[in-house]
């Protein structure tokens, strides 16, 4: 059931740069205080990184060159 949710959050999200990831986090959280395992570990790091990374990569699109 928590993995469905993480996916709902994926597969509402208008786009993935739209993507709740703040509600993505709060389920791995819960996913992982009933199942701790280190692929579930991984993926809430990537979703903790996620919005630093996409506003990393619209500046270096407005880099020159």
């Amino acid at each position: 059931m928590v993995q469905a949710a993480i996916a709902a959050c994926h597969a509402l999200a208008p786009s993935y740069a739209g993507t709740n990831w703040d509600a993505v986090i709060c389920w791995y959280d819960v996913l992982l205080a009933l199942r701790d395992n280190p692929v579930a570990r991984l993926n809430r790091a990537v979703a903790v990184a996620e919005p630093q990374l996409a506003h990393l990569r619209r500046r270096l699109a407005e880099l020159p060159g």
